[in-house]
């Protein structure tokens, strides 16, 4: 769950590289006529969103004189193909994402776009830059047409909410051979109720701990060697020292990423660094 900046196009220009190419006259004329609309849904948007309320927006099943099954053709058919005018715009957001990871489960490349209220359910932001999130493929299926009927199951948004103003992904190590980390939601002091709440569903809407559970088992597998050697050479306590380092270095990236969490739990377990490392199978 990773902060992005808010994007600078606009739906009107948006709209007007999407029906720029548009042969059918009656259908460009029908387009071009609903620019107000969707200018308009742009400000409620934006208004809700900056609110956490984006929950309570009113789905529908057109848009002034275009239908639902139009407003979606035109992101298909205009904004997200590739040699339109408009997949400028599509392009650009997706580039948005810090290092190219999807800002929804802060692991997997970017390779689409999500549309955070439906496009199925609310055709008037279907080309609205605010509701077009960079992300990767299997959050965006897991994600599917899911809409938060209440705030705690609003999702996060990368665009307006900030999730990285407290640690909120936790680890616990789980002593077994091999060793198993377990990842869960925490409350940041300072958080209420309902920040924590949103945070856990959407860690969980997203099956997230299966996620990072299975890149941290791959994750000890690669370090288990240097971890002997610093023992070796070192002692124990250089292994402790080692762990603490990738912590810091990890969180100073992300700093609710899988891997600062891993590490800082990896850290705080005597029964870890005092040996359980030897229980990695390779």
């Amino acid at each position: 769950m990773r902060k992005i900046d808010t994007p600078s196009h606009h739906v009107r220009p948006t709209l007007k590289l999407c029906v720029s190419l548009i042969a059918d006259t009656d259908l460009k004329a029908r387009a071009e006529s609903v620019g107000d609309d969707l200018v308009s849904g742009e400000s409620i948007y934006r208004k809700l969103a900056t609110e956490n309320a984006l929950y309570t927006a009113t789905g529908s099943t057109a848009v002034g004189s275009l239908t639902k099954d139009e407003m979606v053709s035109l992101y298909k058919q205009r904004l997200s193909k590739q040699g339109q005018p408009a997949r400028a715009v599509y392009d650009s957001l997706r580039a948005a994402a810090k290092f190219n990871i999807c800002p929804l489960c802060g692991h997997r490349p970017v390779a689409t776009l999500d549309h955070y209220l439906p496009k199925s359910s609310h055709p008037l932001f279907a080309i609205t830059p605010l509701n077009l999130v960079p992300c990767c493929t299997d959050c965006n299926k897991v994600k599917r047409s899911d809409v938060a009927t209440d705030i705690e199951s609003q999702k996060f948004h990368p665009y307006f909410d900030d999730f990285d103003d407290g640690s909120w992904l936790r680890a616990q190590i789980i002593e077994s051979t091999p060793p198993a980390i377990r990842f869960f939601v925490g409350s940041p002091a300072g958080w209420d109720k309902v920040k924590s709440q949103r945070a856990a569903n959407h860690f969980s809407k997203l099956e997230l701990a299966g996620l990072y559970g299975s890149n941290a088992a791959q994750e000890l597998a690669q370090i288990a060697g240097i971890l002997h050697e610093l023992a070796v050479t070192a002692g124990p306590g250089e292994v402790k020292v080692h762990l603490e380092a990738q912590s810091r270095s990890r969180a100073a990236i992300a700093r609710n990423s899988w891997q600062a969490a891993m590490y800082d739990a990896l850290s705080r377990s005597e029964w870890f660094w005092n040996g359980g490392y030897k229980m990695i199978k390779k």
